[in-house]
């Protein structure tokens, strides 16, 4: 099992991470528009996407699945609370 504190890890895990998350989900469910690993988390990870449906799709098929022998818990984020978390992303 692998689990990780993402305070522990060098900026460029924290880059890795974001990349493999981004490719993995435009190749699934949509185009991504924005992507935040929060470091103060054992693993958060935001996801944009350009449509409503890629969000959706996202969260059907990322609930339940295990990364890193954990179990991701996905579900949605309205999009006036992400803005307000991700003040750079508003404008996508």
């Amino acid at each position: 099992m692998l689990t990780f504190s993402l305070r522990e890890q060098s900026e460029q895990f924290i880059q890795e991470l974001e990349e493999d998350v981004k490719t993995e989900c435009e190749d699934k469910y949509g185009r991504v528009v924005h992507i935040a690993v929060d470091r103060n988390t054992p693993g958060e990870v935001y996801l944009k996407f350009d449509k409503v449906q890629g969000g959706e799709n996202a969260i059907k098929g990322l609930n339940g699945r295990y990364f890193g022998g954990r179990m991701i818990n996905a579900s949605p984020v309205v999009d006036a609370i992400y803005s307000s978390i991700f003040s750079r992303a508003r404008a996508v």
